[in-house]
């Protein structure tokens, strides 16, 4: 299974157990916390964790820069439109934001230098 939602989402190969508290908002809803070994219970996540998804590419950006690259395993030629390149990286070119950044230098490591990431 691809990514191939027109968007440009990245593909997570195993989606945290912490993801939706840690993004927060809207994603959050329904956490009930009350678990330190399963931060997600309650939350649409909480079914999901330790399995590929598909996640917003603005929404990994704001993971990696809290949490780091290491923490969320994605698959390259999964991601994005058509490649990572497409959709992903073409997305943050020209964005300034440290959160952003952060996710450039997570792909570029994980996915190589020609991502244009």
């Amino acid at each position: 299974q691809n990514c191939k939602d027109g968007i440009g989402c990245v593909f997570s190969t195993a989606l945290p157990k912490d993801y939706c508290t840690t993004i927060g908002g809207q994603y959050a809803e329904g956490a009930t916390n009350d678990d330190d070994a399963v931060p997600d219970k309650g939350t649409w996540c909480e079914a999901r964790s330790g399995r590929p998804w598909c996640i917003c590419k603005w929404k990994y950006a704001e993971y990696v820069h809290q949490k780091g690259c290491g923490a969320l395993p994605i698959d390259c030629r999964k991601s994005g439109k058509t490649t990572i390149a497409n959709g992903v990286c073409s997305d943050y070119q020209g964005r300034s934001e440290s959160h952003v950044a952060t996710a450039r230098s997570c792909i570029r490591t994980k996915c190589g230098s020609s991502t244009g990431c």
